[in-house]
C-alpha cells in the first residue's frame, strides 16, 4: 500500500467553495472526467449526503500498466460526500470500482479556514493498493504519482470554477 497526504487552501469562503464543487465539471483542467451523475442524495440530521458516479478516462500510463488493464480506456469512480453546514465541513470519499488491478481511495476534508472566513482549507489523503503479485508496489507507485498530478489539476479546476462563479475569469 502507498499513502500520500496533501493540503491546499482556496481563497474563497466555504459556502462559495461548496457551490463551486458541484459545478466543477466539465472544465479544461479535468478533461479526463467524461461523465458525472448523482446516484443518491438525501438529508439526515441536517447533513447533505450525496453519492455520485464519475467516469474517467485514463491518464498516460506506462505501456506495462496499459497491458495489465487489458486495453481499458476508462474507469468508474464512486464519490460519496457529506456536507455539514453546522460544523462547516465537507467530506468526500472517492474510490474506483472498475479497473481494480490497483484501487485508489481518497478522503478529502474541506473546512472553513481557522484563520480567515474567506478561505477554505483542504486536507486530502489517498491510499493505493494492489493485490497483483510481483507488480503491486510498482502499480501503487504509478497510481500515487498520477493521483498527485490529478490533484493539482483538480485544484486548478476548482479555482477556475470559483473564479467563474465570481465573475473573475
Amino acid at each position: 500500500m502507498k499513502y500520500t497526504s496533501l493540503t491546499a487552501t482556496f481563497p474563497y469562503a466555504w459556502e462559495d467553495f461548496i457551490k463551486a464543487f458541484w459545478k466543477m465539471f466539465p472544465n479544461p483542467y479535468n478533461p479526463q472526467v467524461v461523465v458525472e451523475d448523482v446516484l443518491e442524495r438525501n438529508i439526515q440530521d441536517g447533513k447533505l449526503y450525496t453519492k455520485r458516479i464519475l467516469v474517467k478516462s485514463f491518464a498516460n500510463f506506462p505501456k506495462w500498466v496499459e497491458t495489465l488493464l487489458r486495453g481499458a480506456t476508462r474507469t468508474c469512480v464512486i464519490e460519496e460526500s457529506i456536507v455539514d453546514v453546522e460544523n462547516r465541513t465537507f467530506v468526500t470519499y472517492v474510490r474506483n470500482i472498475t479497473q481494480t488491478a490497483v484501487v485508489v481511495e481518497e478522503r478529502c476534508t474541506y473546512k472553513s479556514s481557522t484563520t480567515s472566513n474567506s478561505e477554505t482549507e483542504c486536507d486530502r489523503q489517498a491510499w493505493a493498493t494492489s493485490g497483483l503479485w510481483g507488480v503491486a508496489a510498482a502499480l501503487e507507485t504509478v497510481a500515487m504519482r498520477e493521483f498527485v498530478k490529478d490533484t493539482e489539476l483538480t485544484n486548478k479546476g476548482l479555482l477556475l470554477t470559483l473564479q467563474t462563479l465570481h465573475g473573475r475569469t
